[in-house]
């Protein structure tokens, strides 16, 4: 199987879906962090735990979505629309 990890000078821009526990999720924040130090990292959580991610003082950008399980026919067009405006160079989930 080949690398699934693009070279670090072509991503910029990452965004982290949150389908996992926090602890998880903030591992693979601060992993990626190392891989691509230069890159931003949003991450899309539901608003349940926004709080909590905040506490943690991790670098980058939080998007909420609809409370619940992730659902990507519940976000919305516009929500779409924002996330396709943001131009990822990776999605991670």
């Amino acid at each position: 199987m080949k690398n699934c990890v693009p070279p670090m000078e072509k991503v910029n821009n990452i965004l982290l879906i949150r389908s996992a526990r926090m602890h998880h999720i903030k591992t693979v924040l601060m992993d990626l962090r190392t891989i691509y130090p230069e890159a931003v990292v949003s991450v899309l959580l539901q608003p349940e735990v926004e709080d909590e991610f905040r506490r943690g003082n991790y670098p980058g950008k939080i998007l909420i979505y609809n409370k619940g399980g992730f659902n990507i026919f519940r976000l919305g067009s516009g929500f779409i629309r924002r996330l396709t405006d943001e131009k990822f160079d990776l999605i991670v989930i």
